[in-house]
């Protein structure tokens, strides 16, 4: 603050830096408050104005927290909502997507383009049901349920509930009985296999290995056919016949007109163990002879008139096959001859198809046919038509299954389907 000293060279070059830095005042600015500035490079405000609509920034819609947006600001849908006293009251024309409300009915509206539409309203007008619910209609309808029935859904009555209560849990679960007589035809098998007695009530798959041929009967004895068979009662017939002869080697008596010492051969020719006892007189007649005496051995065959009685179990050649004549038939003679059995497949005689799977059953398909199909009765009552009846109870070892009738088997002996008569042993 000293009046009377002077400042040095190197304080005068100090100021000469400071006052280098400072900006000149701006003598055209007045003092005054301005929103919008103006300033140059080194700070100093050289205008100031106001905000125009292009200094505002764009804000997220988040940033406005207070005060009162004017509706002329809104978009148009904001105000989409228009009340009128009455429906007569709305604008003659609308404007399609606003809604337009009627306060007198508190039903609400919109303009389609040329009328207004109702959208919903204050009361109820009218009530329908859906099937069990049924009603009268109108605006106050009488609602009902309907009862339930065996092929429609509805209420059920206090009767049935109290049935429904009184049915023990898992009651339809019906469990198939497994004793004889209720046993089903095994799973499984395969083309040609017919079913065997394997214990009682019970049968296995297996191969039918019956050869024989059923084959037509002949209830005589005079037939040439070579593919019938004689019937039983023919059979007894020749069996009394052949139980009636001699031995096929015997001593023909004195009393008969032999000698003693003659026997018959295997060809039913008079034989004479003694030649020579033969070389003179005749076996009549009575006696099996011809009356006279016929040597074609050398003297040793002599030839019968009448057939030799044959007891025990003769044997005699056998015939090559096809033979057709009157001779005898041997049994190598008549196996010869059968032809190897050929099952009927017509109704009643079909087995039972192959494939299925456990739990299968077999339903009918056409007369005497059953296909395999699943167990699908929950509450099972087992059908006892054709196609659907078990395999009898009973049976016994080497017995099979034989159509009885239609759908029906019967245990029977696997001979009996055979149509040849075994005569055993004569």
């Amino acid at each position: 603050d000293s009046t009377t000293d002077s400042l040095s060279a190197k304080q005068g070059k100090a100021l000469k830096t400071l006052v280098d830095g400072k900006v000149t005042a701006n003598s055209a600015i007045t003092a005054s408050t301005s929103t919008k500035v103006t300033f140059d490079a080194k700070g100093l405000v050289t205008s100031g104005s106001s905000l125009s609509a292009s200094d505002i920034p764009s804000l997220d819609a988040s940033k406005i927290t207070s005060g009162t947006i004017d509706a002329a600001r809104l978009p148009s849908y904001v105000d989409d909502i228009i009340e009128g006293a009455n429906l007569a009251a709305f604008p003659a024309t609308g404007e399609i997507g606003k809604i337009y409300v009627a306060i007198d009915t508190n039903k609400t509206y919109r303009w389609s383009g040329s009328a207004y539409i109702k959208i919903t309203s204050g009361t109820v007008d009218s009530v329908t049901g859906t099937a069990p619910i049924a009603s009268t209609g109108g605006a106050t309808p009488v609602i009902s349920i309907t009862a339930a029935s065996t092929t429609a859904a509805g209420s059920m009555s206090s009767t049935d509930k109290i049935k429904l209560d009184g049915i023990a849990a898992s009651a339809n679960n019906y469990s198939h009985p497994t004793s004889d007589g209720y046993k089903h035809i095994p799973s499984g098998g395969a083309a040609g296999q017919i079913l065997r007695y394997s214990s009682a009530g019970t049968a296995t798959w297996g191969a039918d290995v019956d050869t024989n041929t059923w084959r037509g009967i002949q209830d005589n004895l005079t037939s040439t056919s070579t593919t019938d068979s004689l019937s039983a009662n023919q059979g007894k017939e020749l069996k009394t016949l052949i139980d009636g002869k001699a031995a096929s080697s015997h001593t023909h008596s004195t009393g008969n007109g032999g000698t003693g010492l003659t026997t018959f051969n295997k060809n039913g020719a008079l034989y004479a163990t003694d030649t020579d006892k033969l070389t003179t007189g005749t076996l009549p007649v009575s006696g099996g002879g011809t009356g006279v005496i016929s040597s074609t051995g050398g003297g040793d065959y002599f030839v019968l008139s009448l057939s030799p009685d044959f007891g025990g179990t003769p044997t005699a050649p056998t015939a090559i096959a096809g033979t057709n004549t009157t001779q005898i038939a041997t049994t190598a003679f008549v196996l010869a001859n059968s032809t190897v059995y050929s099952h009927p497949t017509s109704d009643g005689y079909k087995h039972i198809p192959s494939g299925g799977a456990a739990g299968q059953i077999l339903r009918y398909s056409s007369a005497g046919t059953a296909t395999w199909g699943a167990d699908v009765d929950t509450v099972y009552s087992h059908p006892t038509s054709d196609g659907y009846k078990h395999i009898p109870a009973g049976g016994s070892v080497g017995q099979i299954l034989r159509n009885s009738a239609a759908g029906t088997a019967e245990w029977v002996s696997e001979t009996s389907l055979s149509g040849n008569i075994d005569y055993g042993t004569l």
